[in-house]
């Protein structure tokens, strides 16, 4: 099975900010609950050594998925917050493999 995920190197921008914590997630949220409802998966995200960067991966079935993600979060206005670099990458299926191999021994 082809994976793909959409790659984001980001940076808070000032905006962020000035928003409350409670503003920052209930944000968080909505961006969570669109990726569940276009059907694309959380896979990683991480803070950067460079303040204020981070990483995060998604994953999705495809490539329409993936940019349907992409549109909606222009929509909630992901830009206004954050500079980003986009990149969509595919899983090699040998991690596939792998990953359904250690998850059968795991049961």
């Amino acid at each position: 099975m082809k994976r793909l995920a959409l790659i984001i190197i980001g940076h808070f921008k000032p905006e962020w900010n000035i928003l409350s914590e409670e503003e920052q997630a209930a944000f968080a949220t909505r961006v969570a609950r669109t990726a569940r409802k276009v059907g694309v998966t959380p896979l990683v995200g991480y803070k950067l050594s460079t303040p204020g960067s981070f990483l995060e991966v998604w994953e999705a079935d495809d490539k329409a998925t993936l940019d349907q993600f992409k549109r909606e979060l222009d929509a909630l206005g992901y830009k206004t917050f954050y500079d980003e670099v986009l990149m969509v990458g595919e899983r090699a299926a040998e991690w596939i493999a792998t990953e359904s191999v250690g998850a059968k021994k795991s049961l």
